[in-house]
């Protein structure tokens, strides 16, 4: 085989190897779930570029970008954003982070000390359907709240835009999107595509069966149920079904009952007839 015929990976450049230089949160709490949090990684070096990074937030969640998502202004890059999870009103802040450039090599930052107060830790406020804690007991029945998605006709005509609402009544942030079989139908449109954010807007793009699919983050030892929601178009739990265009309407069949004498018999077609010497009952 010659050397380099299907492509050789990039050399490490050990001359020049990444390193995280400092650590800055870019957003500012407090925050509330479903907000945008944005930290930056300071790097030097990496040649010929970040393949990767992430950084670790206890009871919070890990975080990361890839080469292979698209970068926009608070992602890749350094850039890590996240849209906060529903956890408990508190301190929070990152204990780790890490970047790997194209050749594999990496660096690694480590708090000095919890964060529990400083510039990188952050602060979740207090709001209504916050999680059960540890060591509670989740009840047997839980709260309830309710999305409006009445602006949403069941029949929507292609071209169609709808603003779709962040959260719900008690401000639980809701998520949406499309079962894969109607994606030609109708797509979700975010304002990022990473990090998925709560809400966006809703386009009709083609005649067909939109399903449109809704939740809620309401936390993993959850208080709230998922949201009632409240629609003109037909639904299925957290699946709303929408119709573009004209359906096209199969031919039914029903079910008549005949009668000869004491006997019975029931036929069953597009265009039931009774049997001769039979009458419908």
């Amino acid at each position: 085989m010659v050397a380099g015929f299907l492509g050789a990976p990039a050399k490490a450049d050990n001359a020049n190897p990444p390193k995280i230089l400092d650590l800055i949160q870019v957003t500012q709490g407090p925050y509330k779930p479903g907000d945008l949090v944005t930290y930056k990684i300071v790097f030097s070096g990496g040649n010929p570029g970040l393949k990767s990074g992430e950084i670790s937030f206890p009871n919070v969640g890990d975080y990361d970008f890839r080469e292979s998502r698209p970068v926009n202004d608070v992602f890749g890059n350094g850039l890590i954003s996240f849209a906060l999870p529903a956890i408990n009103p508190g301190t929070y802040g990152p204990i780790r982070a890490r970047i790997q450039d194209k050749t594999e090599l990496n660096s690694t930052w480590l708090a000095p000390s919890l964060l529990s107060v400083g510039p990188l830790s952050f602060i979740v406020s207090d709001y209504i359907f916050k999680p059960i804690k540890g060591g509670e007991i989740i009840p047997s029945s839980l709260l309830t709240h309710t999305l409006d998605l009445k602006m949403i006709p069941k029949n929507p005509k292609i071209g169609d835009m709808f603003e779709l609402p962040n959260y719900s009544s008690v401000n639980a942030p809701i998520y949406y999107g499309v079962s894969g079989d109607s994606s030609s139908i109708c797509k979700v449109i975010s304002k990022y595509e990473y990090p998925h954010l709560p809400g966006g807007q809703l386009q009709i793009l083609n005649n067909g069966l939109c399903k449109l699919s809704v939740s809620a983050d309401v936390g993993r030892r959850a208080s709230y149920s998922q949201p009632e929601i409240i629609s003109l178009a037909p639904r299925q739990g957290s699946l709303l079904t929408l119709q573009v265009g004209v359906e096209k309407i199969s031919s039914s069949k029903k079910t008549i009952t005949c009668i000869k004498g004491k006997l019975t018999k029931k036929v069953t077609g597009t265009s039931p007839k009774c049997p001769t010497g039979y009458k419908k009952a």
